[in-house]
């Protein structure tokens, strides 16, 4: 079976959702949030690294299943598992309120998993058919969909950087404290 390609594709996305460091959020309707709604940069800096952390963790664990696939059904199972995983995530970053500045990455981000995730639904209703020239299709749009995703990725986190919210990971913080 040639869907290695697959798993390889969703393990190297989640590197590049820990190196962007980005969070994510409910779409158009997160702008109608009022101010006091909306958290500091730092409560959703730290929020959004811990729904990461969370989601790349599990994410990860399941492409490492899903590469190890013994058949169609256990691939197809653990897909749906992946799906569940990534609507999970957006679901949380859904729950963030994002402050003003952080507004525009946030959106991207989420836009970025949103559009992720239904190509990884592609390939799951494309495992359950048992369809394998229709496998193959959703997982060559899952590749391109990755390239898409770290695109949107770098722009969302570019957004955070220019509005100063800081959700790299950066350990830069923790030295400044204790050089005091």
């Amino acid at each position: 079976m040639r869907l290695l390609r697959i798993p390889l594709v969703i393990l190297a996305l989640v590197g590049l959702i820990a190196l962007a460091g980005c969070g994510g959020g409910d779409g158009t309707d997160s702008t109608e949030a009022t101010s006091s709604d909306a958290l500091s940069d730092e409560e959703y800096a730290q929020e959004a690294q811990a729904i990461l952390l969370e989601f790349g963790t599990n994410f990860q664990q399941l492409g490492t299943e899903i590469s190890s696939a013994k058949n169609a059904q256990e691939f197809s199972d653990l897909v749906d598992d992946a799906e569940a995983e990534i609507q999970g995530a957006i679901d949380d970053f859904g729950a963030l309120q994002p402050p003003a500045d952080a507004q525009e990455g946030h959106d991207q981000a989420l836009a970025a998993l949103e559009n992720f995730s239904s190509k990884l639904t592609d390939v799951s209703e494309a495992a359950e058919s048992g369809d394998e020239q229709a496998l193959q299709e959703a997982a060559q749009a899952l590749q391109e969909a990755a390239v898409t995703f770290e695109t949107e990725l770098t722009q969302a986190a570019e957004s955070f950087q220019e509005a100063g919210v800081e959700l790299g990971g950066s350990s830069t913080d923790s030295t400044d404290a204790t050089t005091g």
